[in-house]
């Protein structure tokens, strides 16, 4: 009895809970849903019925990339994706994918003001795969290969990499960094124009990423860890002038088809008028590059790491650069050591960056990822650039680049033409 007593007790403690909610003992579990490895949050719980998995169309949708249309006056939905389109109306237990019909174990339908559709029909009509693992509720959903803008970085160290520069639809080429006085030098000790190698060039690997279709970027690094010359250089209209003069006339020497400025460390320990101060000249320097190049018809990109508090340089100013430059590659990494990266701060600092350059920019980020990953955990990080319908994603660096990891690049991306 004092058992029971103490049974009845917890349970109504529980229950007491705001948000709790108590299971009957031979109730299933919520499934849990893992789009490319990482889970898919819902507004409402997906559920079990007659031993399929229902969930809310419209977040299943965006993830794979889907558009939808929901017709009220029908309750209908029609769904548009790469060379697919389907139609399902809620009660009804056929569904239609380019006007074929498909006969459904559980039909759409609405609970708690939500419709909810059976996910592995609805995911199956547009190339994803689905598994399910009874053990543990787990629905495993792999996207479909998409086209994507990759990019990848060449140092130096790339050359015995340099094959699979046709793989990527942009490299930016790592051999340049801004002085102290803003001029751009070729020379520096981590960042500098190759050296020939017999009868291979800086200037024949440019000209062998052209013919593969692959657009270059020259990079032009500078740290604010080298006693602070990035932010020197942002607070001068004199060195500004000079960097964008010099980034201009190299691009248009060597014939590359935009510059990608890679400014880091902006603004850490700044506050107040200090940090607006270089957050404003910042963006006077991207803008001034990016005048100097568009009118070469060129393009201006630029690398910067995720907003605070998912990043640590509050030196940045994202909705003002993403009005002055054509890409942003987004470093969000750096989070695990020398780990892969853990999936819920990216994602953290994806959604942190959509919302400061803003939805009109959203094709403009490029997720970066970096040579630490293994080739599961890339596909995952691949997966969110989906997700989240990005421009595209980025690898530091081509060097680095495993056959493994290239391999998980291709069975989840390809390089858009």
């Amino acid at each position: 009895m004092k058992r029971l007593l103490s049974l009845l007790l917890c349970l109504t403690l529980l229950a007491a809970l705001p948000g709790a909610v108590v299971r009957a003992a031979d109730e299933p579990p919520t499934p849990v849903v893992l789009l490319d490895g990482y889970p898919l949050p819902f507004d409402v719980d997906p559920m079990i019925v007659q031993g399929r998995t229902l969930v809310p169309f419209r977040a299943i949708a965006e993830a794979l990339g889907i558009d939808v249309v929901w017709n009220q006056a029908n309750w209908s939905i029609q769904a548009y994706g790469p060379g697919t389109v389907v139609y399902l109306k809620i009660g009804d237990p056929v569904m239609f994918v380019n006007g074929e019909p498909v006969a459904l174990d559980v039909p759409p339908m609405i609970v708690n003001s939500r419709t909810l559709l059976p996910l592995r029909a609805f995911s199956e009509a547009f190339g994803a795969d689905v598994g399910w693992d009874p053990e543990t509720y787990t629905v495993s959903i792999t996207s479909p290969v998409r086209s994507l803008r990759m990019l990848a970085f060449y140092k130096v160290p790339s050359f015995a990499r340099r094959h699979l520069v046709p793989a990527f639809s942009d490299v930016a080429y790592g051999w340049a960094r801004f002085a102290a006085d803003g001029a751009v030098v070729t020379d520096g000790e981590d960042f500098f124009w190759p050296a020939p190698a017999g009868e291979i060039t800086g200037d024949t690997l440019l000209a062998e990423a052209a013919a593969a279709g692959t657009q270059r970027y020259l990079m032009i690094f500078a740290d604010d860890s080298d006693g602070g010359l990035a932010t020197n250089l942002v607070r001068s209209s004199e060195r500004i002038a000079r960097a964008a003069d010099g980034v201009a006339a190299l691009v248009a020497e060597k014939g590359f088809d935009g510059a990608l400025l890679d400014v880091e460390g902006l603004g850490l320990g700044l506050e107040g008028e200090a940090l607006e101060q270089v957050r404003a000249g910042y963006v006077r320097l991207v803008a001034a590059v990016s005048e100097r190049l568009h009118a070469m018809g060129r393009e201006t990109a630029v690398s910067l790491p995720p907003p605070p508090p998912n990043g640590w340089y509050p030196g940045y100013d994202y909705a003002a650069l993403a009005e002055v430059a054509d890409v942003i590659q987004l470093m969000a990494h750096d989070y695990g050591g020398d780990e892969p990266e853990p999936a819920d701060m990216v994602d953290e600092g994806i959604r942190l960056a959509i919302a400061s350059v803003g939805e009109a920019n959203r094709q403009k980020l490029l997720l970066g990822v970096r040579f630490l990953e293994t080739p599961e955990s890339l596909r995952s990080l691949a997966g969110l650039a989906k997700r989240y319908r990005l421009g595209g994603i980025s690898f530091w660096f081509l060097g680095e680049l495993t056959d493994g990891q290239k391999a998980a690049l291709d069975s989840t991306v390809v390089r858009t033409e």
